[in-house]
């Protein structure tokens, strides 16, 4: 694979998803994890005041959403059996799994189940072998590293800390989730500059999947560079957005231009399934 060089950054800033996790993971392992345990966690928690608030923050969501959407199955009242009461909110959760819908309560509901897994070591996320094994050299070659995701900062958190390849967010210098700024506007990358203290664009790295990012951090005057791993996702991107940038389809691909020649790494791994 040909190697992609840029002059070594002072920090490296790197989507998540797809870019460092395997995308298939979040359906086919986050998602399934909580259409298959779900009621068991809740039977077993249901009546802890975490999960009760959990609970009510949920029903408060569903009234106000179902003003607009009746389709939205319905929670039931307190005074219903515990199983009927747990299996509507399983029904409502995976509704609005499947519309691809979210809302802070469903979140935090869900957050709290694969908390509850990871901690119990029944969950591990699924990270390439390639991100792995950069970010540990990253960190050893004293640069600062850091994750900009849609995913909210904790649960960010929390996918690094129990990886296929251990704690890897002991090498994460931070984390920064949309309460910085949309991901697509240039504005966002100068805030994420300015919290980490880079005073020139071009001493920090953008590494995404996301062509609209790598514009926006670009128009910061930000280094961007586009990783494109599989073969379904370039055919997503027009040619034309692919010749603006560099591209890499995996960690390995991107050297230093003070860094030593490597033996040539194998290809990106298949997602996850």
């Amino acid at each position: 694979m040909p190697k992609v060089y840029v002059d070594k950054p002072k920090a490296i800033v790197f989507d998540f998803v797809g870019s460092a996790v395997k995308i298939g993971f979040i359906e086919k392992g986050l998602y399934a994890y909580i259409k298959k345990y779900g009621v068991k966690y809740l039977e077993e928690r249901w009546n802890t005041k975490e999960c009760r608030q959990l609970i009510a923050n949920l029903k408060h969501q569903v009234e106000k959403d179902k003003e607009k959407d009746q389709n939205i199955p319905a929670l039931e009242a307190d005074s219903a059996a515990l199983k009927t009461q747990v299996n509507a909110v399983i029904s409502n959760l995976n509704w609005y799994l499947d519309k691809g819908r979210e809302t802070n309560a469903h979140y935090k509901l869900k957050f709290a189940m694969w908390k509850d897994a990871y901690e119990n070591q029944r969950l591990e996320t699924h990270i390439y072998s390639d991100a792995a094994r950069n970010i540990k050299k990253w960190r050893k070659a004293g640069i600062k590293t850091y994750i900009f995701s849609n995913a909210w900062h904790e649960l960010q958190k929390l996918f690094l800390r129990f990886t296929t390849f251990g704690n890897l967010a002991r090498n994460i210098d931070g984390y920064f989730d949309t309460e910085i700024g949309n991901p697509t506007d240039p504005e966002t990358y100068k805030k994420i500059m300015e919290m980490i203290k880079v005073k020139k664009g071009s001493d920090m790295l953008f590494i995404t999947k996301s062509p609209q990012e790598a514009f926006a951090a670009r128009s910061a005057g930000i280094i961007a560079i586009l990783i494109i791993s599989h073969a379904t996702q370039q055919k997503q991107i027009e040619p034309s957005v692919l010749e603006a940038f560099q591209v890499i389809k995996t960690f390995d691909q991107l050297k230093f231009t003070d860094e030593e020649e490597e033996a040539e790494e194998p290809e990106r791994e298949e997602d996850y399934n």
